[in-house]
């Protein structure tokens, strides 16, 4: 059985971005997007207009900054290989609970696919969940090397559809 890592939020968090489960390679070093060559902070570092950190608290830091904030739909799950296909046995994290802890979140923006399928298996895929809340969800592509089938400009350019929520908070 594989667990997830903790939420990175701010009461102020404006979209919140929620993967799957945490690659093998993230889960190791107990970071998101902990694997090089996953492209979401340099889509984020580009879209923010900031400069790329090597430094994880520095990455958690602007991603705050900036009214983002990173999750999972599973807590736990049994998956013998990275992949998403591989995923099984989820038991999903509580979104209910991180609205109420986020009073400002206006949006999910599911890393890939799976996140967004694992979403509609446990809430409401129209919207409305919890707390008869308005989220707008977003499905953006996935920031894995695994998924090739768009270049790094391409997934940027979808990504983009986070900026109008956001707001710098200092």
């Amino acid at each position: 059985m594989l667990y997830g890592l903790q939420p990175v939020y701010a009461k102020h968090s404006r979209v919140m971005i929620l993967g799957s489960m945490p690659s093998a390679l993230s889960l190791q070093k107990g970071q998101y997007y902990g694997n090089p060559r996953n492209a979401m902070w340099t889509i984020l570092c580009s879209l923010l207009e900031e400069p790329l950190e090597e430094d994880y608290q520095r990455r958690l830091q602007m991603v705050l900054r900036h009214g983002l904030a990173f999750w999972d739909m599973a807590y736990s799950c049994k998956r013998e290989t990275s992949a998403d296909s591989k995923i099984r046995e989820v038991t999903p994290n509580d979104l209910g609970w991180i609205l109420r802890e986020c009073p400002k979140l206006e949006a999910f923006a599911f890393n890939g696919k799976k996140a967004y399928e694992m979403f509609c298996k446990f809430y409401d895929c129209k919207g409305k969940i919890l707390l008869e809340r308005d989220i707008d969800l977003l499905v953006m592509p996935s920031t894995s090397p695994a998924h090739a089938a768009l270049r790094l400009e391409q997934k940027q350019e979808q990504w983009a559809k986070i900026l109008p929520y956001l707001t710098k908070n200092e």
